[in-house]
């Protein structure tokens, strides 16, 4: 069996996959009354963003957490994570104002949500900086203390050239 299987952050994922299918079921046999033609057509591919946010939690948690995984794409995951977590959490606002009178439902995913945050503070400490590959381009995810090698685009000059530009003298600075 997988190790990330047990991890208290997958069950909480796989807990908010179910939330998220369950409170899109619900919204669709309810109704909205600040909601237009417009807002209702809308909604369903708000159904699907929501859902594919909910999975993609889950699909990025695995990821993250697989056996050798370096410490730079871990962190570039968990960044996934965070972001489908607010775009959830964008959506139920969305759908809030447009009327859903069962907040209760809304309310249980922002609980879901911050119990997955939490969660989700402690798993990240557990990624090894020690296992990395080294982001000279981007410097995204570096563990401290790596050396950065600049790629310039304009290697080829010289440091002694001067940057002159007619249009600015020293005063407008």
């Amino acid at each position: 069996m997988e190790s990330w299987k047990n991890l208290p952050i997958y069950i909480k994922a796989k807990e908010i996959e179910k939330v998220v299918a369950s409170l899109i079921e619900f919204i669709r046999d309810s109704e909205l009354p600040h909601a237009d033609d417009v807002d209702l057509e809308l909604m369903e591919g708000k159904f699907v963003e929501m859902m594919t946010n909910a999975k993609e939690i889950t699909s990025y948690i695995v990821s993250a957490s697989r056996p050798n995984t370096p410490y730079d794409y871990a962190m570039e995951n968990a960044v996934f994570i965070k972001t489908a977590a607010f775009e959830l959490l964008g959506d139920s606002a969305y759908i809030e104002e447009l009327g859903f009178k069962d907040i209760d439902y809304l309310d249980l995913l922002y609980d879901e949500i911050e119990a997955l945050r939490v969660l989700f503070v402690d798993w990240i400490e557990t990624f090894p900086r020690w296992r990395y590959g080294s982001d000279n381009e981007w410097n995204l995810f570096n563990p401290e203390g790596i050396d950065i090698i600049y790629l310039n685009q304009n290697d080829n000059i010289d440091e002694d050239d001067e940057y002159e530009d007619d249009d600015i003298d020293d005063d407008d600075i």
